[in-house]
């Protein structure tokens, strides 16, 4: 049987000329790269095909953390959800962000993720997205005409990916500059007065205007 890491095992695990891994076991191990980061990795079965799960960095994610998140993930896996799916990684970070956010505010990002990314990303591992995924998604919702929908769905995308790359989820960040890609909202202009004699009359106008004085101010 393998002996258990200990918090002193992975702390003084010295990198050597190429990555190797050092076991915990039931699939959890801490990654040493060459350049001395350490990556806590799971490694797990879904339907039937071999897949892994980056968990985090130590020592911002300590041992005791790790196995903690092990265990949510293998209790996902027993249930039938991919711990690497999109819709998971997501959900984790508007959890996070729960506290700095109004509950209108909350609600209205979980509700454009579940009705406009979810239905096409919501199951795919994150670290299988690319960019033109994602704005596969935004597309369609160009299509309907609702371009400040899919600019806001865009930062939405970009802030989730965002926390999966520095969580160690994930190398890059595949949406972090969808917004340059999308359609810009065309700019309306309201009407103005541009003359100089026409801003005179309107300001006599307003000097003999026999009502209230607060609507004279305005």
């Amino acid at each position: 049987m393998a002996k258990k890491l200990t918090d002193t095992t992975v702390k003084t695990a010295k990198p050597k000329e190429k990555p190797y891994k050092v076991a915990d076991g039931d699939g959890l191990y801490v990654l040493v790269n060459p350049g001395g980061g350490k990556l806590w990795r799971l490694k797990y079965r879904f339907e039937g095909k071999e897949k892994l799960l980056a968990i985090g960095t130590y020592p911002a994610v300590s041992l005791k953390e790790a196995r903690a998140r092990a265990v949510t993930a293998k209790e996902m896996i027993a249930r039938g959800i991919d711990p690497c799916a999109f819709e998971v990684v997501a959900r984790e970070w508007h959890k996070k962000k729960l506290a700095g956010w109004t509950p209108n505010h909350a609600r209205q990002i979980i509700r454009r993720l579940e009705t406009l990314a979810f239905p096409d990303l919501g199951s795919r591992p994150i670290a299988e997205l690319g960019a033109p995924d994602f704005l596969a998604v935004l597309g369609k919702v160009e299509r309907q005409g609702h371009l400040e929908t899919a600019r806001r769905l865009a930062q939405i995308c970009g802030q989730v990916t965002r926390y999966a790359r520095l969580a160690g989820m994930i190398v890059a960040d595949p949406a972090s500059h969808l917004t340059e890609a999308l359609t810009t909202k065309p700019v309306r202009h309201h009407a103005a007065i541009t003359e100089p004699r026409e801003i005179g009359a309107l300001l006599r106008a307003i000097d003999d205007y026999p009502g209230d004085v607060s609507v004279s101010f305005a």
